[in-house]
């Protein structure tokens, strides 16, 4: 049966993705600031706090395809904020930041905290924590576990 009352405005996903799109342009513009992009953000944030990660483990914690990361971290090499490392073969070479990259994320960091606040400084901490919960149980529920 057809619902000629369907209205975009009347849906969780519309509001999710206009809300996304303005916290991405809101982002984006601060990580501008300084040269970087969203992707090489993800990429510097995994490195920092695993210095395990290698390509293929990012692309999978960020939810994108290989061949994208592998740019990413082409250009992070190239710019000096990565080094590579001889691993045991070349789909599982590890990745190191630079001094130049582990001196920048903290304010990465921050920029991040600060948009962060920007859009959620509304809720209380237990509001924050059900939607956290809800999109962390949507995730789950089509197949995106996080990795700890």
């Amino acid at each position: 049966m057809e619902n000629k009352n369907y209205r975009l405005q009347d849906r969780v996903g519309f509001w999710l993705r206009r809300l996304s799109n303005e916290m991405h342009n809101a982002f984006l513009a601060k990580l501008e600031k300084v040269d970087v992009s969203i992707p090489e953000w993800c990429v510097l944030n995994i490195l920092f706090h695993d210095k395990q990660a290698t390509p293929s483990s990012i692309a999978e914690q960020v939810g994108i395809d290989r061949g994208a990361i592998s740019r990413t971290v082409e250009k992070l090499v190239q710019r000096d904020f990565i080094e590579r490392s001889v691993g045991e073969d070349r789909r599982h070479t590890p990745l190191n930041l630079t001094k130049k990259a582990r001196d920048l994320v903290p304010k990465l960091m921050q920029f991040a905290e600060e948009n962060d606040r920007e859009f959620f400084s509304m809720l209380d901490a237990k509001e924050k924590k059900a939607l956290q919960h809800i999109l962390y149980k949507i995730a789950y529920h089509i197949g995106i576990k996080e990795k700890s």
